[in-house]
């Protein structure tokens, strides 16, 4: 959301580039700074040369920028390519310090492609990152709020997880919506 926005701005400021300089960011030689670039550029609204950026950065050789293009295009209409990128993303199991599966998952459920959720409750029984996964569930969970759905059924699962942080986070994840409570997603509690 608009926390995770700020602190891509703030990544970019701390390597030297403005908050519009995504074409320089674009060219970084760190992969977090294209990241955080393809991030910001793909949430805003259309500017001009937008798109030749998207397409440049779904070229990067960093998975995680390849996501954000993908969804960038996907929001501006280019449903086709975006949508397929993201769908090949998610089809690699997530593995410990690459998230870019988990990442095109969350975007692909975000465009309202169930596959997108399906591989995120996947990623809960096999990744590493099962705080991860609970954490980019929760937006989904509040969408359920009024008719438990398979959101609420994967973090009933997660109750079970052998990871006691998941197990935690799940729970108050759980409780929250109950409450109506927006952003648990830290699982401050899990120890």
């Amino acid at each position: 959301g608009e926390l995770g926005a700020l602190c891509r701005v703030a990544l970019l400021r701390a390597n030297g580039y403005g908050p519009d300089e995504h074409a320089e960011a674009l060219r970084s030689a760190l992969d977090a700074v294209r990241a955080a670039a393809a991030h910001l550029l793909a949430r805003r609204d259309d500017a001009p040369g937008d798109r030749d950026l998207l397409l440049r950065a779904l070229l990067d050789a960093d998975e995680e920028v390849q996501a954000w293009a993908a969804w960038g295009l996907a929001r501006r209409g280019d449903a086709k390519l975006g949508r397929a990128r993201l769908i090949e993303l998610t089809r690699r199991a997530p593995s410990w310090g690459d998230h870019a599966p988990l990442i095109a998952a969350d975007l692909l459920a975000r465009l309202g492609d169930r596959q997108g959720l399906e591989s995120l409750r996947r990623a809960l029984v096999v990744a590493d990152s099962g705080r991860e996964v609970v954490r980019r569930l929760y937006p989904f969970l509040l969408a359920e709020a009024d008719a438990p759905g398979p959101v609420t059924e994967t973090l009933n699962a997660a109750l079970q997880h052998e990871d006691p942080g998941v197990r935690r986070l799940a729970h108050d994840q759980l409780q929250a919506a109950r409450r109506g409570v927006s952003g648990v997603t830290t699982g401050a509690g899990a120890g």
